[in-house]
């Protein structure tokens, strides 16, 4: 039987998640009202966790659990370490 290793995918500050629970990645540059919505609802209901150590929030990931993780590591940064596998 072959053993199941997650792939964890660093999202900053040292924090990972699980590759297979990632549903997006959003960019946070646009400044988009509908996505700060978004947020703030999801803040509301207690499912926003903070990962920048206090740096500036650029992306945020959501997952399949309905959790936002905000990070401070850009959106196509996030994507390239996803797509790529990247095991830290």
């Amino acid at each position: 039987m072959e053993n199941h290793r997650p792939i964890l995918v660093l999202i900053g500050g040292g924090s990972k998640v699980e590759r297979s629970r990632i549903i997006s990645v959003v960019d946070l540059s646009t400044n988009s009202l509908p996505l700060k919505k978004y947020r703030n609802a999801m803040q509301d209901r207690g499912l926003v966790i903070d990962v920048t150590k206090g740096r500036r929030v650029r992306s945020f990931i959501v997952c399949d659990s309905n959790h936002i993780f905000l990070s401070s590591v850009h959106a196509e940064t996030l994507t390239s370490r996803i797509e790529s596998g990247e095991d830290d």
